[in-house]
């Protein structure tokens, strides 16, 4: 009996075998990522050789095409060199874009000074970070309190949540003037 080799590292897809059985069960490539829970457009990179099949991709394919753990009938040993050129030039455009970002991030991460705020400044943060935070607190007792309300009478709940609701408002707008002065002082810190 002939052992069976394991595969251990990414491999080239033999394209022929997967279209024919694609083809014979009349499935679509989407299907078939769908049922093996794979995202859609990853066959297709297989297929075209942008991308190698892993090895644990390659034996759940084998097993959804019935060749139970048996993937060597999925791999093409012996690629071409267009094969190898379609899987070059994905690499290299991966790369590419890898690098343009990195180049971005520092960048973007280059211009971000950070400010030397001196101890007044910071307690000035403070005071209007502890202002937002006590009227978040606010809101939320606001909301407990109209949740109680609901086992209470019709007639008292609707003037209750009116008042509740005026309330809220009035703590929404000061929330909102909280942050924004907090935003301008920040941005005067920073310019």
């Amino acid at each position: 009996m002939k052992k069976v080799k394991s595969i251990s590292k990414p491999q080239y897809l033999k394209k022929s075998v997967v279209m024919a059985y694609l083809n014979g069960t009349g499935k679509s490539q989407t299907q078939l990522e769908d049922e093996l829970g794979w995202g859609h457009g990853s066959l297709s990179k297989y297929l075209t050789y942008k991308n190698l099949i892993p090895p644990e991709r390659l034996y759940q394919l084998a097993k959804a095409i019935g060749f139970g753990s048996t993937a060597s009938y999925l791999v093409q040993y012996n690629p071409t060199t267009a094969m190898e050129k379609a899987h070059m030039e994905e690499v290299q455009r991966v790369t590419a874009l890898h690098r343009k970002k990195s180049k971005l991030n520092e960048e973007h991460s280059s211009e971000q000074a950070v400010p030397n705020l001196s101890g007044s400044e910071m307690e000035q943060i403070k005071t209007l970070l502890i202002n937002i935070t006590g009227a978040i607190q606010q809101n939320s007792n606001l909301m407990h309190k109209i949740v109680s309300l609901c086992s209470t009478n019709k007639d008292e709940i609707i003037g209750s949540v009116q008042s509740l609701q005026e309330r809220a408002e009035r703590q929404h707008a000061y929330i909102q003037s909280q942050v924004k002065d907090t935003k301008k002082v920040i941005k005067e810190m920073w310019s």
